[in-house]
């Protein structure tokens, strides 16, 4: 409860915060109070990055980041006696009475609200999947563990660099609360996406039911459900690229230049989200210019919302570039730093498919067939079954059956058509970076659907079997929200404990739950421990391990792609040094890279990790004093008087 709490509270901050700012710019109030909301609170979360930067450089703890909701707090103040509550009470009053009065309203309504309800309360369940593990809760977590925000150079993971707009808002709950509070927030951008995306509906086509439909269909998108549950960002760039569209499309129509400053934010809070904002930007470009050509919009403000997310985002770019020489870090290392590690290459001539795993090549007919093969073959080609049913596949091409919403949606068309290009050529087609437009092909494919149905209704046939296919997808899709909640759903409600719960529930290679959770228990405060387990996750101690390399060594993968050497008397010289109380190794691997995503589980190679030749011997000697489904964890005197034997050291 506790969370869910703390969410509202900080939701309510941002509402105040950006509120003051967003009605001085809207004076003519060509913005209604749902969008007000929607864009005060994008406007508002610019504070939050402010805020958690500046306070958690020095100080990172509950008592720092409570001090900042404070702050906040205190700012929001006059934004909050300014909103018109009780015109947004009596607008929830129309629609709960809409719902009474129509059936379908009153069906969607409740599967909204089941939706997003059991979505947010999946984010009490702990956390488990691959990438939060990785660098989005264990980064958090080493810094709340060091007492400032920074670096852990010895993961040689460039993830951790990467813009913290949406990890600020993980760091103030983590601090503050807890990671349930950090799951549950990022579940609110959900939300907030799905709305933006409902009142850009609601501008098209003055429909109460499109705008539910929308809202239903983005937020039953498998990775939406998935990723709501946990401190990934891409459904938070999905919020902040659809209150961009918003935005725009106010200011296109209303002819008001002021709007150029919101946008201009939202467009470095996208680029702040992660560098993926770039192609959310640039794509918004293509769509401004073919405006700025047929003087729908001016020059002076267009090259304002530019400078505006330049001078939002130039923080993030500053410390990359004092830290790295790079203010882009890691992408275009080979041009800001030619003579050091290349961590991003991609080529459209020899083709990017030959340096990622994704995908079917880079060629037109690729570019072509890319989305049929996103939704009917996802697991052989792509990241997996990123959306589960094709209901996008199927309905939005069928907007081309109007003339009338073809031309209402050229905006949103070429912003979709841009950002797929990009994603295609410029970066690694991962589906899930496609999220961004979610929303916006939410929307698309409930009008595609919409306009079928009014072709259709009049034949009974064709009325029928479209019933038929609606209830097919509706059915697949709602599988999907119905298996995560039944997965995440009781652990988060305390009827499975963590353990039993990490135990079941796949991710890849596993959280390391027993064995982390060993190390952390048996740890004392001034301990230390060598780890040479990938990912080095969230449940283990983040500050005192050495993780492969030692911190004189920590930053070699910064200027070098040779590991730096070390004989094996000296590491075992500063291991005893150091006085390793355990020694963590992993000895098994997944891979669900295959037609039917079945888990594959093989050995692991020590011997191909650093000193890992003399590893294995003294792995090979000893008993674990704990093993999980994927690593091990050994006496670390034990594993030391070992090595000292098998190098003859006395």
């Amino acid at each position: 409860m506790s969370s869910f709490i703390f969410v509202l509270l900080l939701t309510v901050i941002l509402f105040g915060l950006g509120w003051q700012v967003v009605v001085r710019l809207d004076p003519e109030k060509f913005l209604n109070t749902g969008e007000r909301l929607l864009l005060s609170f994008g406007v508002g979360s610019y504070a939050i990055y402010i805020g958690v930067s500046s306070v958690g450089y020095f100080r990172y703890d509950a008592t720092s980041m409570w001090c900042v909701v404070a702050v906040l707090s205190v700012l929001a103040a006059p934004g909050w006696l300014k909103i018109p509550w009780l015109k947004i009470r009596n607008s929830i009053s129309l629609e709960i009475s809409a719902a009474r009065t129509d059936k379908w309203n009153c069906v969607l309504w409740l599967s909204i609200l089941s939706v997003s309800l059991t979505s947010l309360v999946q984010g009490l369940a702990p956390p488990n999947d691959y990438d939060s593990l990785l660098y989005h809760l264990s980064q958090p977590q080493y810094e709340l563990e060091a007492g400032r925000l920074g670096i852990p150079w010895d993961r040689n993971v460039v993830n951790m660099f990467i813009p913290k707009l949406a990890g600020n808002f993980t760091r103030l709950s983590l601090a503050s609360v807890g990671p349930g509070a950090a799951q549950v927030m990022m579940g609110t951008f959900g939300l907030i996406a799905a709305a933006a995306a409902g009142a850009i509906g609601y501008r098209i086509k003055k429909s109460r039911k499109v705008v539910l439909l929308t809202l239903l269909l983005f937020l039953s998108i498998r990775v939406v459900i998935w990723q709501m549950a946990t401190v990934e960002v891409d459904v938070a760039l999905a919020a902040y690229s659809t209150l961009c569209i918003l935005c725009y499309l106010v200011w296109r129509k209303s002819q008001n230049a002021k709007y150029c400053f919101i946008l201009g934010l939202l467009l470095g809070e996208c680029i702040l989200v992660k560098l993926y904002g770039f192609p959310v930007a640039a794509a918004l470009g293509v769509v401004m210019l073919f405006d700025l050509l047929k003087r729908r919009i001016q020059f002076l403000p267009s090259a304002t919302t530019a400078a505006t997310a330049v001078l939002a985002a130039s923080p993030h770019f500053i410390y990359t570039y004092i830290l790295t020489g790079n203010p882009l870090f890691p992408a275009a290392n080979q041009f800001f730093n030619p003579d050091k590690p290349t961590f991003f290459s991609y080529s459209v001539v020899s083709g990017l498919a030959e340096k990622h795993s994704f995908g079917t090549g880079r060629g037109l007919y690729d570019l072509l067939s890319g989305p049929w093969h996103i939704f009917v073959s996802p697991m052989q080609y792509f990241d997996g079954m990123i959306f589960g049913s094709p209901a996008i596949l199927v309905f939005c091409p069928l907007i081309i059956l109007s003339a009338k919403y073809t031309k209402l949606l050229a905006p949103l068309l070429i912003f979709i058509l841009s950002y797929y290009f990009f994603w295609f050529y410029v970066g690694s087609q991962q589906v899930r970076f496609l999220t961004p437009v979610f929303p916006a092909l939410s929307l698309i494919a409930t009008l595609g659907a919409v306009i079928v149905w009014e072709h259709a209704k009049s034949n009974y046939v064709h009325k029928k079997i479209l019933i038929g296919l609606f209830a097919t997808l509706i059915l697949n899709q709602a599988l999907f929200v119905v298996i995560y909640s039944l997965i995440r759903i009781p652990p988060a409600v305390g009827l499975v404990n963590e353990a039993s719960y990490h135990e079941k529930t796949p991710t890849m290679d596993g959280a390391y739950y027993r064995t982390c959770t060993f190390i952390r228990t048996n740890l004392r405060d001034d301990g230390a421990y060598y780890s040479a387990v990938h990912p080095h996750s969230f449940y283990c101690p983040q500050k005192q391990v050495t993780y492969i390399y030692f911190s004189d060594e920590a930053r070699w993968w910064l200027e070098t792609n040779s590991p730096p050497k070390m004989s094996i008397d000296e590491f075992i010289r500063r291991a005893e040094s150091k006085n390793f109380r355990y020694f963590f190794f992993k000895h098994s691997v997944q891979n669900r890279r295959n037609k039917t995503a079945r888990s594959i589980k093989t050995s692991y190679d020590t011997s191909g990790l650093r000193f890992g030749q003399f590893f294995v011997p003294a792995m090979n000697k000893l008993e674990p004093v704990i093993s999980g489904p994927y690593t091990s964890v050994y006496d670390g005197p034990s594993f030391i008087s070992e090595l000292k034997k098998l190098q003859n050291i006395e």
